[in-house]
């Protein structure tokens, strides 16, 4: 859930704040049980470019987010004589961690409120203080709400 507003009324330049809630867990083979939870708030400050309904919204901010990670990890260990086994085990970490981003895409408002938003956001970690396989990536965006 977002609020956005210009800084003065006819503005170009305005502001986003938000609360988001993810999760996502894994269901391939080797990443089975893990599992994660995030709470995070995004800023952002944005320009909107051109007149009437349809317009260009470039944005740039930083998202900071409470990470609730659940992982199995495989620890091989020897058994018998000459026998290995695995052992999985359950691990829980809490992080907070943050990623700057760079928002670029359409924003359609219709005069009676309706608005919708489609985009690209490239994003790069600012603070990664939590397993995560990549430290930069690109996002789609679609976004429906009300104008007023």
């Amino acid at each position: 859930m977002n609020y956005d507003a210009r800084f003065k009324e006819d503005s170009k330049w305005g502001y986003r704040v938000g609360f988001a809630f993810g999760y996502s867990k894994a269901n391939y083979f080797f990443a089975a049980g893990t599992s994660t939870r995030v709470y995070s708030i995004p800023l952002e400050v944005n320009y909107l470019l051109g007149k009437g309904k349809n317009r260009l919204e470039m944005g740039l901010g930083v998202n900071t987010g409470y990470y609730n990670d659940h992982i199995a990890v495989a620890e091989h260990f020897k058994f018998e004589a000459e026998q290995w086994r695995i052992a999985y085990k359950n691990i829980s970490e809490n992080n907070i961690s943050s990623f700057a981003y760079l928002n670029i895409g359409y924003r359609y408002t219709h005069k009676r409120g309706f608005q919708f938003r489609i985009g690209i956001t490239p994003a790069c970690m600012i603070t990664n203080n939590r397993y995560c396989g990549r430290e930069a990536l690109l996002g789609l965006y679609i976004s429906f709400g009300k104008a007023f």
